[in-house]
C-alpha cells in the first residue's frame, strides 16, 4: 500500500465515510481518492465495525 501511495503524483483526498448495511450493522470507511493516468482511482485503507453509535464523539475517538 505505502508503495503504491509514493508512486501518486498530483493531489490525494482523504475521505470517511460512515454507513449501516440493511441488517443495521454500521461500518466507517477510510479512503484516498486520487488520479493516476487520468482516470480517477481510490484505495480503500481501512474498513471499521462500529460498535457504538457513530456520533462525533464517538468518531474522534
Amino acid at each position: 500500500l505505502l508503495t503504491r501511495v509514493k508512486t501518486i503524483t498530483g493531489k490525494i483526498h482523504v475521505g470517511v465515510d460512515g454507513w449501516s448495511s440493511p441488517n443495521t450493522i454500521s461500518f466507517l470507511g477510510i479512503m484516498l481518492h486520487f488520479f493516476h493516468e487520468g482516470r480517477m482511482q481510490k484505495l480503500i485503507l481501512d474498513f471499521i465495525p462500529m460498535t457504538e453509535v457513530h456520533t462525533g464523539k464517538q468518531l474522534a475517538q
